[in-house]
Order: C-alpha cells, then structure tokens, then sequence
C-alpha cells in the first residue's frame, strides 16, 4: 500500500516501475495522437536550414566539422540538437520530420516523468502520486501543439532537462565534489542546448547564496563555488551571439518584457490575468 511519508514511496519497486511507465506511454501516446492527426511530413522554416542546408547537406559531402556542430543558429548553440538529427539520420537512413516529432515526444514525455517524480518527492505518498499524475495529465493536453508538430524542436526539451538536472545535482552537492562537477557539466549541456541555458548556474549560484543565509554552506570551498557558477553565467552570456535579424524579437524595455511575461502567463484566460480589460473599462 502507499504510505504518506516526507517523501515519494511507491507501492513497490515493480509497481512504482510500472506507474512511472504508465505515465511515460500516456504523454507519448498523446503526442503520438496529435501527430498522427496533424503532423506534416514537409519540413518548415527552420528544418529547412537548421537541419537540412546547414547540418545534414555538409554531412553527406563529407565537410561538417566540430565547429560546425557548435557554430551559433541565431543566438543560440544546438549542438545536442544537431546530434540527435544525426542520429537519427543515420539510423533510420533518411530524414523524416515526422519521425523527429516522435522522438521529441519521447525525449519531451521522459523529461516530464523525471521531473514530476523529482519534485513530488517533497510530498507523502498519495499526496506525490496524486502531484504526478495531474502534472502528467496537464502536460498530455496539447496547448503548446506547435511545440509538438516541429521536428526541429528538440532544442527546448533539452533545455529544460539540463537544467533542471544541473539545478538538482547542485543544490544538494558541496562545491567541488563529483556531483556538484556533474551539474556544472550539466549546466554547461543546457547552454549547448539554447542560448537561455546560460542563467541555469547563476540560478544555481543564486541557491547557494540563500544556502548560505540559512547556514548550510560555510567556509572558503563554497565561496569559490559560488564565484565559479556566477562567472561561468558571465562568461556564457558573453559567448551568446547577437545576430542583427534577431534584435526585433527582443524586448527593448522592461515594460515589453512584462507585458509579455504576463500575456504567456495568464493562460488560460484570454489577456494578461484581466489586466487589459480592467484597463479599457477603467
């Protein structure tokens, strides 16, 4: 049976398996339905040139290098995309966005098990049960549809994955032990992954400090750690290309930056959580 304790306690180490699959096949299936329903075997915009002219053309002449597998598209590094697409490719013999969008969904589902499992931890039994499957159940409805039916997406989940294992492995390591190498590591795949990746240490950093106020790091050796996460953000930042093509998609102020943070929070609702509305009747 499941027994609330301070943490997640499956039923048992076969059934706790089989729940964790369970959830795992119930994202891919979603995935899978909503591919089969819209999904387009013709590539689009970026698959042309992200995968096609600037990846795979070069690759079957022979001429793809290092440094073009970590050359910036747009203002970010994809070289774990790029590796995957290859992958791919030479598994399957031809190139097929539709089979990326499977894959994705795969990588995407596995991520969000991992995640729910790793932050019901902090609840007891059926209360961590219950977490993960609404989370599950919140991610299996396809409002980010798009995400899903672009092949040429797998940048995002990376992302996500990352830095979430970056965070996790650095939170509850000392500085300079294997595991907290692990998560700098893992820092450094989440900027490999999308420019954005370069906030996971200073995120990390930012944890330690508040670690620090409560008394759990102490001493010269957490120092250090801390001063190495912040200048590795610096430096990672510093490397982030700025292409002129993207300057208009940025936002130029702070106003713009949350307007838009609160037009994508807001979801469901259909404005800014009202904020529109109680602007045009006021």
């Amino acid at each position: 049976m499941i027994e609330r304790q301070g943490c997640l306690k499956l039923p048992d180490k076969r059934g706790g398996a089989a729940f964790l699959i369970s959830l795992f096949l119930i994202l891919v299936g979603s995935r899978a339905a909503l591919i089969s329903h819209a999904g387009n075997a013709t590539p689009f915009l970026d698959e042309w040139d992200g995968d096609a002219a600037y990846l795979l053309e070069p690759y079957l002449q022979g001429r793809l290098t290092v440094g073009d597998l970590l050359a910036p598209f747009g203002e970010h590094r994809i070289l774990f995309t790029r590796l995957l697409v290859l992958t791919i490719f030479n598994v399957s013999g031809y190139w097929d966005v539709i089979l990326q969008m499977i894959v994705n969904a795969i990588v995407n589902a596995a991520a969000v098990v991992a995640f729910s499992y790793a932050l019901a931890r902090v609840l007891g039994g059926a209360f961590a049960v219950a977490a993960m499957i609404v989370c599950v159940a919140i991610n299996a409805v396809p409002y980010g549809y798009d995400a899903i039916l672009f092949g040429f997406h797998t940048q995002f989940f990376f992302l996500n994955a990352f830095s979430f294992a970056s965070l996790w492995l650095l939170a509850g390591s000392k500085a300079w032990s294997p595991r907290w190498a692990a998560g700098v590591l893992a820092a450094l795949a989440a900027y490999l992954s999308m420019a954005s990746g370069a906030f996971t240490p200073g995120a990390a950093a930012a944890a330690h400090l508040l670690q620090a106020a409560c008394g759990r790091r102490r001493g010269l050796r957490e120092t250090l750690g801390m001063a190495a996460l912040g200048a590795m953000t610096v430096a990672m930042l510093a490397l982030i290309p700025h292409p002129p093509a993207a300057g208009a998609y940025r936002a130029h102020s702070l106003g713009q930056f949350l307007s838009a943070f609160l037009q994508l929070a807001s979801w469901p609702a259909p404005n800014a959580l009202g904020l529109r509305a109680m602007r045009e009747s006021g």
